[in-house]
Parts: structure tokens; sequence; C-alpha cells
């Protein structure tokens, strides 16, 4: 089924949805634009604002793609990193598209979320000069870490109340700032339960490297995705406290890697492949320094 009769079928989506408290980055919601997660707590559900053009529907297409019975194997194994795809839905007003997506905090009370832009690049190899050299300015540090930090909210346990960092100041902090301000302060507080978490981090961190090094990076590329970073803060919710989500987001730049015959072509783009890897590289290492695996 092409991508136009999808979304010609799709259903209206429920009503009485709320705005998603945990969204971190990218689009959202104002006076002109509709943009903005929703969210359908009682089935466990976000709603994910479909962009106008040729971005939305290439991330329809995605998700299509990896849930797909004819999914080739790479895009098999990294359904366990992704949200659970619901299809397409449409507003009740017909103006506007949504992905159904499941919410991958729903079991989280207060949630630290990080949402951490992959990539030594945000853009493709024939990108115009000028969306170049915009991308290059966001952060002067991105192609030695291999991520550009989008968003990062985090549960004051004094105050009861969520601090999101502004953008500008994430950016402004440099590799070593990230590790000892931004993500040691995602942690918390308690020493120990920030070496149990940041080895829960890097766990699930190397598997999903793993699978683009192994299987991912011959099959599918990656430009401006991100890794979505969660953990509970709400120390009573126990059954929560050895549990991190390590999940990939955002995909209205993605393709898969030309085959010719039964072999496929070894992109041209090598920052994007080589710079999606440095990032995962990156971000388990300042987390093995938090727990103290290697020297800071």
């Amino acid at each position: 089924m092409n991508g136009d009769s999808i979304l010609s079928k799709a259903p209206l989506m429920p009503a009485g949805l709320g705005s998603y408290a945990f969204q971190v980055a990218g689009h959202t919601q104002n006076a002109k634009t509709p943009c903005g997660m929703l969210h359908c707590p009682q089935r466990k559900m976000i709603y994910k604002y479909m962009l106008e053009g040729v971005r939305g529907k290439k991330e329809m297409a995605f998700y299509e793609s990896v849930n797909s019975k004819s999914a080739p194997e790479p895009l098999r194994l990294l359904r366990p990193f992704l949200p659970v795809y619901h299809g397409v839905v449409r507003s009740a007003d017909g103006q506007s598209t949504y992905l159904a997506l499941s919410d991958l905090l729903a079991s989280f009370k207060l949630p630290n979320v990080c949402d951490v832009k992959l990539g030594t690049v945000s853009y493709r190899v024939d990108a115009a000069a000028e969306k170049k050299a915009y991308e290059d300015s966001k952060y002067r540090w991105q192609r030695n870490t291999g991520f550009i930090f989008s968003g990062v909210q985090i549960y004051d346990t004094r105050t009861g109340k969520y601090t999101r960092l502004p953008k500008m100041l994430l950016r402004s902090f440099n590799p070593q700032q990230i590790q000892t301000v931004v993500l040691t302060t995602f942690l918390g507080e308690d020493p120990q339960r920030s070496r149990q978490l940041a080895s829960l981090y890097v766990e699930k961190l190397s598997s999903l490297w793993h699978w683009f090094a192994t299987c991912g990076s011959q099959c599918v590329t990656f430009c401006r995705s991100s890794v979505l970073l969660a953990h509970e803060t709400d120390l009573s919710a126990v059954e929560n406290l050895t549990t991190v989500v390590v999940a990939l987001i955002d995909f209205t730049d993605w393709d898969l890697v030309p085959v010719t015959g039964r072999t496929r072509i070894q992109t041209v783009d090598v920052d994007v492949v080589d710079g999606f890897a440095r990032g995962l590289t990156s971000l388990t290492q300042m987390f093995k320094r938090i727990m103290g695996d290697i020297t800071a």
C-alpha cells in the first residue's frame, strides 16, 4: 500500500487528547500550526504530527517499512529500539495527519528525558552550501561528539517541578561539560543511583551500536534521527528503577542502502554513516566515565 493510499484511508484520531508533557524537542504546537505531540494515557499512545510534504511521508514510510512482513532482517532487528507503530490517523477536521505510536514513557511516573540528535553532520552530502553552514553553526563540537542535544527535561525532587534546559544553553556546553554537567545532572544526585543508571544506559546504547555496526549500516542510513533517553526519578516506583529507555526516534530523513544484485552498494555519504555510529560511541563512553569504567 503506497503512502497516499494509507493517508486516504486513515481513521479519525480519538477525542479528548491532551498535550504530551514529556516532549522535549521537535516541532511544538502554536497558534499557526498543530505540530505538538498529543497524548492518550488510557491507550498509552502518543500522536505525532506528520509534517507536510516529503518529510512527513518519509517518516511514515519508515515505520511502514520496518513493520512490513517483507522488512529486511536488519529492520526487523531494530524494532525493539523503536516505538510501536499503530498506523496513521486524521484530526477531526481532516486537516492534519498524525503517526500513532506507543508512549515509550508510559510506565514512568516522573521521568527525566533527553533527546539527542545523532550524527557528526545534520545534512546529506548533496545539501546546499548554505544549509551545511547553517547546520554546522548550531554546535561547534558536533563533528567531534557525533551528536547535538536537542532537549533535556529534568525533575527537581526538591521543588517538585520540571526544568527544561534551554536549547542555546545545551549548545554552549563543550563535550566535557555535556558529561559533567548535563548527563550528571540528568542521572541525579545520588552517586550510587547515578552509576546504576549509567550502567543501564551503557548496556542499551552498546546494543544499539552493535546493531548498527553489524547489520544496520549495511541496510539503512539515518540523518537527523535522535536517540531518546529516559529513566524514572520517583524512587517509590520500585518496578521502574532498573529500567531505562533508549530508543531511536525521528525519521524524516532516512534511506535504504541501494542494492545491486545481491550486493549492497557502499553509500557515498560517509559522514552520515560514520557520524551516526560516532554519536552512539561518544554517548556510551560518557556514561562509562560516569560509572567509573574508564578514566575521565
